[in-house]
């Protein structure tokens, strides 16, 4: 199962997701591609984006974590669109993934 925690405290916001989804074989797992697609792109916007001001990223196999700061308002939208990315699909695929944001506010 993809396990995905969004948090947020003041400006910092954060997302770690670890584990595979097991919907397919290994390399034909469109549940942990759709997943990592979706972490990548957060990655990447918020890489080539002048409003963060610090990015602390983390990658292995099966883990990504990306701890940032920086204007509030581009930086929550992106994390927003990210949210809502891996709820629709903790909603298609409930066994294979899900989604945390308890600390996410």
């Amino acid at each position: 199962m993809v396990k995905v925690i969004f948090a947020r405290e003041d400006d910092e916001y954060s997302v770690s997701m670890n584990g595979h989804a097991r919907y397919s074989d290994m390399g034909n797992d469109i549940v942990c591609s759709a997943a990592s697609t979706l972490g990548y792109t957060l990655w990447g916007f918020l890489e080539n984006c002048d409003a963060v001001n610090e990015i602390d990223t983390i990658e292995r196999t099966g883990e990504m974590e990306i701890n940032c700061k920086g204007d509030k308002k581009i930086v929550k939208t992106a994390f927003d669109m990210a949210l809502i990315g891996f709820l629709q699909l903790e909603r298609a695929y409930p066994k294979f993934v899900r989604v945390r944001a308890d600390d996410y506010k």
